[in-house]
């Protein structure tokens, strides 16, 4: 089942003030309260924040950082594409 993601707030609240991410990312505050706001990271910013969670011993993951609308969709997307992988014949050397 999948559970809904924390809030943007509580996961820059843990990592560490809105004023020192901006800092870390070279934002504004404001932009990082337009995260909060919207509920939303940038997608480029998404790898840096695991990073700093992970150094301060928090487990996150890119699915944690996606919106709650779009998770589903990605775990069937990535449903199908082990699927795919599993049920993909073997190589049958070169083409003709």
């Amino acid at each position: 089942m999948i559970e809904k993601i924390k809030s943007v707030k509580e996961i820059i609240d843990s990592i560490g003030t809105r004023k020192e991410i901006a800092k870390i990312f070279g934002i504004t505050v404001g932009a990082v309260d337009h995260w909060i706001l919207m509920n939303r990271i940038a997608m480029k910013s998404r790898p840096k924040i695991i990073e700093l969670a992970k150094d301060k011993n928090i487990t996150l993951t890119m699915l944690d950082l996606t919106p709650y609308r779009k998770r589903k969709r990605v775990v069937q997307l990535s449903k199908k594409y082990q699927e795919l992988i599993q049920n993909k014949p073997p190589n049958q050397g070169t083409m003709p």
